[in-house]
C-alpha cells in the first residue's frame, strides 16, 4: 500500500473505535501507574498487599510518563490516542506484508479495513466469541503489546529478524503474557533447529504440578478460581481451538516450501503450545498455568486464521471463479462457512460477509445462490428486527430507546441495500461502497455514540463518506482521497470521545489527589473506610486515588492472588455481613449481585452503617472513615471540598 493509504486506515481505525476513559482495566494501570508515584498511598489496601503485576510489566512506567506531564484525564486520553494509532499501523503494515507474499497486494486496502472492522473495540462486540477484544478503549498494556505483536509479525514477514524480535520484546515487556507468544513463532522461524526441545519441554511443563510448591501446585479445594471463570473460560479455550483448527487446514493450501507457509506452520505450533496449556490449567488447576492466562495467545491465532482464510478465499476467486473453473465440494464449503464464522451480534455483519460470499461465488453458482442468499437475508433482517423490540434489556436496548427513528432506518436500508445489490448484480465498484457501508456501520453501532451531538450529524458525515469513499479508490484521485481523510477526522472528531460531562468532572476532581491523596497523614490507609453517598462509595480508589479498606476493585494487581482473596473475603464478609469468622471466608467468594446491592441498600440507612462502622472500629479493622455526613456520631478531625462535584466529604476517627 502507498502512504495514503496507509494514512486513511489509520483514520478509518479512529473511526470505528471509541475512547471512554477511566472505565474497567483503565482503573487498573492508573492505580498502578499512581502506585509507582507514591507506593505509600496504598499501604494495607489488599490490592497492592500481596504483589502487583506491574512488576513484570513497563506499561505503568510510561503511563507515569504522561501523567507526570498532563492532568491526569488528558494523560489517558493521549496514551489511548497513541496506542490505537500504533495498532492501526501494525494492522496496516502486517497485512501489506503479508499480502506482498501470497501475490494479493491489490486487496492488501480493502482487508485492512475489514481486519479493522471485524478486530474493532465496542460495547455491543464485546461478546463476539470467534475474534474476540484485542482492540480497547482505552490504555492498557495487553492492547499496546498485541499491537506491537502485530508490528512484530508483520516485521517477520519482511524477513527483518532483529528487528522484528526487538518490537517482539518490547511487545513482552509491555505485557508478557500477551506479545510473548510472538516469541516462540520467531525462534521457530529463524532457528528451527529449536523446535523439538521448545515441544517437548511446552508438553513436560505441566507436569510441575507434581513438585506440589507453589506456584507449581494446585489451587487449594477452598479456593479454586476457575469456578468464579469457568464459562468465559472454557468459551476461551472453544475460540482458540477453532483458530487452531482453521489454522492447521489453511495453513495446508498455502504452497509448500515458502516463508508464508514456515511462519503459519510456527504459528500453529505456538497456538498449539497455548491451548494444551490452557487445557491443563482447567483440568489441574495448576496455579502458574493459571496465571499465565493463555488465552491471551487469541490476538495471534485469531490475525493468522483471518489472514489465512482471506487467503484462501481470494484464490479461490482468481484461480477458479474468474477463469470460470468449477470449483469442488471442498471450496464450496469452505467458501460458504468462512464468513458465517465471523458473524455475531451484528445482524450488518451477516448483510456483509452475505455479499462478500456473493462477490466470491455468485459468478458460477448464480441461479441457486442468489434465492438463498436473499432469503436468508430478509430473514436475518426480519429476526434482527423482532429480537431487538423485544428485548427488555441487552445490547441493543439503549441504543433503540434513544435513536429509534434513525437506527432503524438505518438496519432496514442497509438490508434494503444488500437485496438490492444481490438481485441487480451492480459492478465491482459498488461492492467497495458495501463494505464501506459495513465499516462505518460498525463505527455508528455503539452504545455511546454521539452523546453531545445532533442524531441526524453522523447519518449526514457517512453519507458524504460514502459519496467521496468508492471514486477514491477506483479512480486513485488524490484530491478525493484527501478530502475522504479530512471527513473521516471529523466524524472522528465528533465519535472517538465518549467521556460524558460526568466523567470529565471526575477526573477533575481525580486531579485534585494526583500528587497526595486525601488526608496524607494517614499513614495505612487500608484502614480507611470510604463511605461517599453516591461518589466513590464502591470504587474509592479510581474516585480518590488512593488505598482503602474495601473496593470492588479489589483484584488490582494481583499476581498469585490467594491471599489476596482471602484477606479480600476477610473483609467483605466484616463489612457487608457483619461477620467475624475468617474460617469461613471463601464461602463469601463471589456473591450474587443483588445480595450485595441489598446489603449496601441496607448500609445506606445511617443507623445500619453506625452499627457496622462501630463494629469494625470494635475489631481494630478500620481507623478512619471517610463520608459526605457532617454530623455522624464520632470524632471529626478534617473536611474536603470536591469543589467540581459541590461535595464535601468528612474525615472521622475511631473511638
Amino acid at each position: 500500500m502507498d502512504k495514503i493509504k496507509y494514512l486513511i486506515a489509520v483514520v478509518f481505525f479512529f473511526c470505528a473505535n471509541r475512547y471512554e476513559g477511566f472505565a474497567q482495566d483503565n482503573i487498573l494501570y492508573a492505580l498502578q501507574a499512581l502506585n509507582r508515584i507514591s507506593p505509600e498511598r496504598f499501604i494495607g489496601d489488599p490490592a497492592f498487599m500481596f504483589g502487583n503485576q506491574d512488576s513484570f510489566s513497563l506499561f505503568s512506567a510510561i503511563y507515569v510518563c504522561f501523567i507526570k506531564i498532563l492532568p491526569i484525564g488528558q494523560a489517558s486520553f493521549v496514551f489511548c490516542v497513541l496506542i490505537h494509532a500504533l495498532t492501526a499501523f501494525s494492522i496496516a503494515y502486517l497485512v501489506d506484508k503479508w499480502t506482498n507474499l501470497v501475490h494479493a497486494k491489490n486487496i492488501s486496502f480493502i482487508l485492512t479495513l475489514l481486519f479493522i472492522s471485524l478486530f474493532s473495540f465496542g460495547e455491543d462486540r464485546t461478546e463476539m466469541l470467534w475474534s474476540m477484544k484485542t482492540i480497547e478503549a482505552f490504555p492498557v498494556a495487553r492492547m499496546l503489546s498485541a499491537a506491537l505483536g502485530m508490528l512484530g509479525v508483520g516485521l517477520i514477514l519482511s524477513k527483518r529478524k532483529w528487528t522484528s524480535f526487538a518490537v517482539l520484546f518490547s511487545g513482552f515487556l509491555i505485557h508478557p503474557l500477551t506479545a510473548g507468544w510472538g516469541i516462540p513463532v520467531w525462534i521457530l522461524f529463524y532457528f528451527p533447529k529449536f523446535k523439538l526441545p521448545i515441544v517437548i519441554g511446552s508438553i513436560l511443563f505441566p507436569f510441575t504440578i507434581l513438585i506440589g510448591k507453589e506456584p507449581f501446585a494446585p489451587f487449594p479445594i477452598t479456593w479454586y478460581p476457575v469456578t468464579t471463570v469457568a464459562k468465559y473460560m472454557t468459551q476461551s479455550l472453544i475460540v482458540v481451538l477453532g483458530h487452531l483448527v482453521v489454522m492447521v487446514l489453511f495453513t495446508k493450501q498455502l504452497e509448500k516450501n515458502t516463508a508464508l507457509r514456515q511462519f503459519a506452520q510456527y504459528s500453529c505450533v505456538a497456538v498449539s503450545i497455548a491451548a494444551y496449556w490452557f487445557g491443563m490449567s482447567l483440568l489441574t488447576g495448576h496455579i502458574l498455568l493459571f496465571q499465565v492466562q493463555t488465552y491471551r495467545v487469541v490476538w495471534l491465532c485469531s490475525i493468522v486464521s483471518f489472514l489465512l482464510q482471506s487467503v484462501f478465499l481470494f484464490n479461490v476467486y482468481c484461480q477458479k471463479i474468474k477463469k470460470q473453473v468449477s470449483l469442488t465440494a471442498y471450496e464450496i464449503i469452505c467458501c460458504i462457512t468462512i464468513p458465517f464464522l465471523w458473524i455475531d451480534c451484528f445482524f450488518i455483519t451477516s448483510l456483509f460477509l452475505i455479499g462478500f460470499l456473493y462477490v466470491l461465488c455468485i459468478k458460477k453458482y448464480e441461479t441457486i445462490l442468489v434465492k438463498i442468499l436473499v432469503i436468508l437475508m430478509i430473514v436475518l433482517t426480519v429476526a434482527a428486527l423482532v429480537v431487538i423490540r423485544n428485548l427488555p434489556s441487552g445490547l441493543f436496548q439503549s441504543f433503540f430507546s434513544n435513536y429509534s427513528f434513525w437506527s432503524q432506518s438505518l438496519l432496514c436500508a442497509s438490508a434494503g441495500v444488500g437485496v438490492m445489490l444481490l438481485i441487480l448484480d451492480l459492478k465491482k465498484d459498488f461492492w467497495v461502497l458495501g463494505i464501506s457501508l459495513f465499516g462505518i456501520a460498525i463505527s455508528l453501532y455503539t452504545k455511546s455514540f454521539f452523546p453531545r451531538d445532533p442524531v441526524a450529524v453522523p447519518y449526514l458525515l457517512m453519507v458524504c463518506f460514502l459519496t467521496l469513499f468508492v471514486p477514491s479508490i477506483t479512480k486513485k484521485k488524490l484530491f478525493l482521497q484527501y478530502g475522504l481523510i479530512i471527513l473521516m477526522i471529523v466524524f472522528t472528531i465528533f465519535s472517538y470521545d465518549c467521556r460524558t460531562i460526568s466523567d470529565f468532572q471526575n477526573e477533575k476532581v481525580m486531579n485534585q489527589f494526583v500528587e497526595q491523596p486525601p488526608f496524607p497523614y494517614i499513614e495505612n490507609r487500608g484502614k480507611m473506610l470510604y463511605f461517599v453517598n453516591g461518589y466513590g462509595r464502591d470504587l474509592p480508589r479510581i474516585s480518590f486515588l488512593t488505598g482503602a479498606y474495601y473496593d470492588t476493585q479489589y483484584d488490582v494487581g494481583s499476581i498469585l492472588v490467594k491471599g489476596q482473596k482471602y484477606e479480600v473475603d476477610r473483609r467483605i464478609q466484616k463489612l457487608y455481613y457483619g461477620v467475624d469468622d475468617s474460617a469461613s471466608a471463601y464461602y463469601l467468594n463471589v456473591y450474587p449481585e443483588h445480595g450485595r446491592n441489598a446489603v449496601i441498600l441496607k448500609l445506606l440507612d445511617r443507623d445500619s452503617l453506625m452499627s457496622r462502622v462501630k463494629f469494625l472500629c470494635g475489631l481494630n479493622e478500620i481507623s478512619h472513615l471517610v463520608i459526605d455526613d457532617g454530623d455522624f456520631p464520632l470524632p471529626k478531625i478534617d473536611s474536603l471540598l470536591l469543589e467540581e462535584k459541590k461535595l464535601k466529604v468528612f474525615l472521622y476517627r475511631c473511638e
